[in-house]
């Protein structure tokens, strides 16, 4: 969005379980809002009453339909307020990251970063050879597999298996 890096997740809505999975699903998406730099919950016009959680934004979708204005009223059919939303969305990342930053990260991403460099830092200081070769490789691997979700990707079992292959660990 204008040129900073966002990542929407959709997780399942808060709402009374009816089963153990279902359960589970809402429970890691209350655990995802809680980690997250900025969290909308979606109202539709039977949950337009319900009171936020935790530094929830409301967001009322479907304002088509009843007609509910509020600051952050959308349409998704129609698409009226979505612009607003950008736009809100945008101002609470400039607030967060900084506008006149070169290098945009949320508060998770430096969390990840300061736990790449914690971890490379420990693989280098342990070329004396005192750690064990394969809790390292397990660090490395962690690693990438951190910075490929920093930077939108996924690595591979395969492709992860296929440079530990090429390796030797034990010498």
């Amino acid at each position: 969005m204008d040129g900073r890096r966002v990542k929407l997740v959709d997780t399942a809505g808060h709402r009374e379980a009816e089963g153990s999975i279902e359960a589970e699903g809402i429970s890691l998406g209350i655990n995802a809002a809680l980690r997250a730099d900025l969290s909308l919950r979606v109202t539709d016009p039977d949950s337009r009453a319900i009171t936020p959680l935790n530094g929830e934004i409301l967001v009322h979708n479907k304002s088509d339909l009843d007609g509910f204005i509020d600051r952050l009223s959308v349409s998704a059919l129609s698409g009226k307020g979505i612009d607003n939303l950008r736009a809100y969305i945008l101002r609470q990342a400039n607030q967060q990251i900084g506008e006149g930053s070169q290098i945009h990260l949320s508060e998770s991403e430096r969390s990840t970063l300061t736990g790449i460099s914690s971890t490379l830092k420990k693989i280098v200081d342990s070329a004396d050879g005192k750690l064990d070769p394969v809790l390292l490789a397990e660090d490395l691997r962690a690693t990438i597999e951190s910075l490929g979700a920093l930077l939108g990707f996924n690595i591979s079992e395969d492709a992860l298996n296929h440079i530990f292959a090429q390796m030797c660990i034990g010498k």
